[in-house]
């Protein structure tokens, strides 16, 4: 934190700051460890704030060690049945991009595998204590690797959650080519950490795969933005020809300037000139980005209306056929929750089609 940093947190503490409003934001957006961490020493702190947030933040770190272990357990099994697994999110981007495994919430670990190893991953994850409320025959679940991104599990003994993810061109949108998808499984990264070597995602695919979950989820949570700002304050020899160069094969190009539109805004991130001058003349960028900012902090939670939804798929992608890709595949292809509800015999998957859209009108307000 820099000197005009802490002076501005100091003026805002001695002008009367609404505590009880910073606590109920902070708890909103998953941001309360962060900002713990970043006002504990400061003098005029609330003592309610560090009472309640401190012991919060105690109780997160505490948490993360345990998925921490069990992350190190699970890469150890998989690893066994000589599965290569990458984790991501969770614990490893604590410690990549955040230096502390304490400074982030989460309540779920994310591991990645090749397609061709999510059963036997399955099978050593159920042969081990994990547990699904999905259940295939061996036809239904063929179809449902091919045709979904990730398998959930609960680890009963510890209430730990798990995703198994295996791509994630799945995930929220389209994309023009559908061989593409977001990761090199060739160009990845390692690192110690505690004694263990862990594979990670190369920075630029890594950072492609945070911008795709920020627009999937509308960019409802602060958190999500500040893990692209530290992201971009840690990383700053990214090879930006290359994020765009893909990101423009994807088409999501405008997603990713929105994502750093925001982390500029707010966060007050750097990029080279070239990214800045896209970020000035793009108007679309700019309002779409000014709107999330308001819906973030605004006293309700982001509306879930179908109708609002629609719209921002076509908003946020470069070209209208796109969006229109998305609000076809996201409003007619079945998800994972779809498999769960209404289990048909593989013979009738086609009507998971027809469905899909019918249980979307059902449950979203019009």
């Amino acid at each position: 934190m820099d000197s005009e940093t802490e002076d501005r947190i100091r003026s805002l503490i001695e002008n009367n700051l609404d505590w009880e409003y910073l606590i109920q934001i902070a708890t909103r957006h998953k941001l309360r460890p962060l900002l713990y961490s970043n006002l504990k020493e400061f003098s005029g702190v609330s003592e309610v704030f560090k009472r309640n947030i401190g012991h919060f933040y105690r109780e997160n770190a505490q948490k993360n060690l345990f998925f921490l272990g069990e992350l190190f357990k699970i890469l150890d099994l998989l690893e066994s049945g000589g599965i290569v697994a990458i984790p991501f999110k969770g614990p490893i981007l604590s410690i990549l991009i955040y230096k502390n495994i304490a400074l982030r919430e989460f309540n779920d670990l994310d591991i990645f595998v090749d397609q061709e190893n999510v059963i036997k991953s399955r099978e050593v994850l159920i042969s081990n204590g994990y547990e699904q409320d999905l259940f295939l025959d061996k036809l239904k679940e063929k179809k449902y690797v091919e045709s979904q991104h990730e398998y959930q599990f609960i680890n009963q003994k510890n209430n730990y959650l798990l995703e198994l993810h295996w791509k994630f061109s799945e995930l929220f949108f389209f994309f023009p080519n559908d061989e593409l998808d977001v990761i090199d499984l060739h160009k990845l990264n390692s690192t110690y950490i505690n004694g263990r070597n862990i594979k990670f995602f190369s920075s630029e695919d890594l950072f492609l795969i945070l911008c795709l979950h920020n627009a999937g989820h509308r960019w409802a949570r602060l958190s999500w933005i500040c893990d692209i700002g530290v992201f971009l304050h840690e990383n700053k020899k990214l090879e930006w020809d290359k994020i765009f160069n893909n990101a423009t094969r994807m088409g999501i190009s405008r997603i990713i300037l929105i994502n750093l539109y925001l982390s500029k805004i707010l966060l007050g991130s750097e990029f080279p000139k070239s990214i800045n001058n896209i970020l000035k003349s793009d108007k679309d960028v700019k309002n779409v980005s000014e709107e999330i900012i308001n819906e973030i902090f605004s006293k309700d939670p982001i509306s879930s209306q179908l109708s609002q939804e629609l719209i921002m798929k076509f908003r946020i992608r470069e070209k209208f056929i796109y969006g229109l890709m998305d609000v076809i595949k996201n409003g007619t292809k079945p998800t994972i929750r779809d498999w769960k509800i209404i289990p048909l015999p593989i013979y009738l998957y086609p009507l998971y089609y027809l469905l899909r859209p019918i249980r979307l009108i059902i449950g979203y307000r019009i």
